[in-house]
């Protein structure tokens, strides 16, 4: 009797591991190809869409380096194209981009640099 109970939680707990896909989830490409364009005291920006992507986040600083020392700029843009006119003129700006869904999110893009006019 008591080997039914043991065998039979062990089948309850592995059926409700199974909806958590723990195995199954897959990680998305980080956003390719990203440039960004100076126009009009503007930078304008411009990446290739990421499969299974749903949204963007769009990180920019004045310095180089890792996106985690970057401010978010836009979230959950449906675009791959962005203009920021919050920009000043000579100012160098560095840029990165991370594909959003609901599993979560992608590594960052390339980082470019763009100087506004």
């Amino acid at each position: 009797m008591r080997t039914r109970r043991t065998v039979l939680l062990v089948l309850i707990m592995m059926i409700s591991l199974a909806g958590c896909g723990g195995e199954s989830v897959t990680t998305m490409n980080a956003p390719a190809n990203l440039v960004g364009t100076s126009w009009l005291a503007s930078v304008i920006l411009d990446w290739d869409p990421v499969t299974d992507a749903t949204s963007y986040n769009i990180y920019r600083s004045v310095v180089s380096g890792a996106v985690s020392s970057k401010t978010l700029l836009v979230s959950t843009l449906p675009a791959t194209e962005y203009t920021d006119t919050a920009v000043s003129s000579g100012t160098t700006y560095y840029c990165q981009v991370i594909a959003v869904n609901s599993a979560g999110e992608s590594q960052a893009s390339n980082e470019i640099a763009v100087t506004p006019e």
